[in-house]
């Protein structure tokens, strides 16, 4: 599987702080940039990997709202993998745009994926669990996820 999105690519260096919002459609956005991380790093790809593999189980995209927003997009994310707390994501609190009056949300919306039509297998939710941590520290590397077993070509 490859990712590809050119009217997102990026140097591989600190961003400018002008690029921050052009890093393409909020439903693919990573948390951390959706908070105002400046210099996000490699886990947002692996990021944009889950919310893929969830949009080819599911036929549409997993963090879809309404009203093309950052806030919007954030909550759809905290109502499916839920809000993440300090000690799931203690960087957060320091993030520009983090409020401490966030809704709650509990998630466990991905194990609603398998039911949602094509479905991944044991291995492919594994993959898309470990992928959508709200926590970039959390994620798996991309090496990791190349050689995960179900993004292996038999």
């Amino acid at each position: 599987m490859k990712l590809a999105d050119f009217s997102c690519a990026h140097r591989v260096s600190p961003w400018p702080r002008s690029a921050r919002h052009e890093l393409g459609h909020f439903w693919y956005t990573a948390p951390e940039v959706l908070l105002g991380e400046e210099s996000p790093g490699f886990p947002l790809d692996v990021w944009a990997l889950g919310c893929t593999l969830a949009e080819l189980a599911t036929g549409q995209p997993l963090f879809r709202s309404n009203n093309y927003s950052q806030i919007g997009t954030l909550f759809k994310i905290f109502q499916m993998v839920g809000t993440p707390t300090e000690t799931s994501y203690p960087e957060m609190t320091k993030l520009r745009l983090f409020s401490k009056n966030f809704p709650l949300f509990k998630g466990g919306g991905l194990s609603q994926i398998q039911a949602q039509g094509r479905g991944l297998g044991h291995a492919g939710a594994e993959l898309l669990n470990s992928c959508l941590h709200c926590s970039p520290v959390w994620r798996p590397s991309s090496k990791i996820c190349t050689r995960h077993h179900f993004l292996q070509c038999q």
